[in-house]
């Protein structure tokens, strides 16, 4: 049987479940996470991320209300703070346009969502 590697990945999460890999305690910690992390290593992120839990604990109202230039503090470690700073305030502003509920998010935006 010859599978892509698309559905050997389907075919291992349908019998093995999610992997829960990502090491997170909360859906925003991960969105700051997996902002983050693009085009740096972990550990220069994770410096980043101690800076968000330190300033907001991760709570997602918080992060929305924090002003660009201390967001871009936060982000500096990771690298690209201008351009990850403003996906930081897209995203959270964005999520609050629901309440910060994802499961409305899911319910609401469906198909247009790819979720793992």
């Amino acid at each position: 049987m010859e599978l892509t590697l698309e559905q050997l990945y389907q075919k291992m999460r349908q019998e093995m479940g999610p992997s829960g890999w990502w090491p997170a305690d909360s859906k925003a910690e991960i969105i700051i996470g997996a902002i983050m992390i693009q085009n740096t290593n972990w550990q220069n992120a994770a410096r980043a991320v101690a800076n968000f839990r330190q300033a907001s604990e991760f709570l997602p109202a918080r992060i929305q209300r924090l002003p660009l230039e201390k967001i871009q503090d936060l982000t500096r470690p990771a690298g690209f703070y201008r351009n990850k700073s403003r996906a930081v305030q897209a995203v959270f502003a964005w999520l609050s346009q629901y309440g910060f509920d994802y499961q409305r998010v899911v319910a609401e935006n469906g198909d247009r969502l790819v979720l793992e």
